[in-house]
């Protein structure tokens, strides 16, 4: 291989986003390590069906996004996502589930989640939320960020919250963005704001909504 073929191919690697699948289920994991593979700019590094599987091969194989399930046969996926995100910062963990309650995502969002998608996504989409928490945003599925609208609607004056009188008018903007999916440096750039003051409107909402 010369010089300019082997610079090409490094190129290639480093622009590859190295994934580890978390799911119990073994079709699960065959199909999104083949759906993976397939696509350009992804490799599977990796597969683990339990909790302590996942935090083990998390150190071993060091990826940049885990897809992470919910429900795992020794534990939660909530529990292995808090393990790793404290241990290896520089994993991005991205939770994919049927599980749309609440109560569990609520639970992700605090173990430090970089993203919680439901599995009824399309391909093309989950190929874009595995890019955008690789990069370091933070995504939530289109069915989540209804959960944060109907959370907002849900209080009202007369109730014995005042979270959403509480809101700035900029953190209201975000929320009608977040539910078009769009993502925290996208809503940056929609609102003209730097990066880090996005996420920090984005945190104070989440904080106030207690979400």
């Amino acid at each position: 291989m010369n010089s300019a073929s082997s610079a090409s191919s490094e190129q290639s690697q480093s622009n590859t986003i190295r994934v580890m699948i978390v799911d119990d289920h073994e079709v699960v994991r065959v199909g999104l390590t083949t759906l993976l593979n397939l696509e350009p700019g992804f490799t599977v590094v990796g597969e683990a069906s339990t909790r302590s599987d996942a935090v083990r091969e998390a150190e071993r194989l060091r990826p940049e996004v885990v897809l992470m399930d919910i429900r795992l046969p020794d534990g939660s996926g909530i529990d292995a996502c808090r393990v790793i995100r404290e241990r290896y910062p520089e994993c991005r963990v991205l939770f994919l589930t049927s599980y749309s309650d609440a109560k569990t995502v609520q639970e992700a969002l605090r173990c430090d989640a970089n993203g919680y998608l439901l599995k009824e996504v399309d391909s093309d989409y989950l190929f874009d939320a595995i890019r955008t928490v690789a990069r370091g945003d933070r995504l939530l599925g289109g069915g989540i960020t209804e959960n944060v609208l109907e959370r907002l609607r849900s209080v009202t004056p007369e109730g014995q919250r005042q979270d959403a009188a509480a809101l700035e008018d900029v953190e209201r903007r975000m929320l009608s963005l977040i539910a078009e999916g769009k993502t925290t440096r996208e809503i940056a750039a929609e609102l003209q704001l730097t990066y880090d003051a996005t996420r920090n409107h984005l945190t104070s909402i989440y904080r106030k909504l207690e979400i």
